[in-house]
């Protein structure tokens, strides 16, 4: 598996609309429906606003897959934010959890001693095994609206 990883200045919306436009990724995301392409736009816009170097295109043998960061959400403590959203061709092969490391390997050479959060919907595992064999440790459980509809959501942490 080749696995490429590029700044987010590197994309468009068109690369992105496989990404949000596909109602399985964003199902598991606080997206919400599939976006369209102006809406891609956008939201690659914010994207590129809130990231300070750590948001990462994923690109498998040449093929853009998904995306993996961590944002900003404190400065103190240096606080930021782990996502990972891969379009399904790429799920399950192991290019989340490559994905997620290359983005807190970016983190911890940067901001060292950064605190590292995550949240996963209880039901997507895949996603939660990521963060476990990352070494995140549960901090909590609540039950949130997600898509209209309550949903357990756990939440993660790790100190780099």
């Amino acid at each position: 598996m080749q696995l490429s990883f590029y700044p987010l200045g590197a994309l468009c919306a068109d690369d992105l609309l496989p990404l949000w436009g596909d109602a399985a990724v964003v199902r598991t995301t606080g997206i919400g429906t599939p976006l369209t392409l102006e809406e891609c736009a956008e939201r690659l816009t914010a994207l590129r606003a809130a990231d300070d170097g750590a948001v990462f295109a994923v690109f498998q043998n040449g093929v853009f897959c998904g995306l993996a960061g961590c944002l900003p959400a404190s400065q103190e403590p240096p606080t930021y934010g782990l996502f990972y959203q891969l379009v399904p061709s790429a799920w399950g092969k192991g290019i989340g959890t490559a994905a997620a490391k290359q983005a807190l390997s970016h983190v911890q050479r940067h901001r060292p001693g950064a605190r590292i959060l995550a949240d996963v919907l209880a039901e997507n595992p895949a996603s939660e095994r990521i963060l476990l064999r990352l070494g995140f440790s549960l901090l909590s459980q609540s039950t949130e609206l997600h898509l209209g509809r309550p949903a357990a959501v756990r939440h993660y942490a790790l100190m780099l």
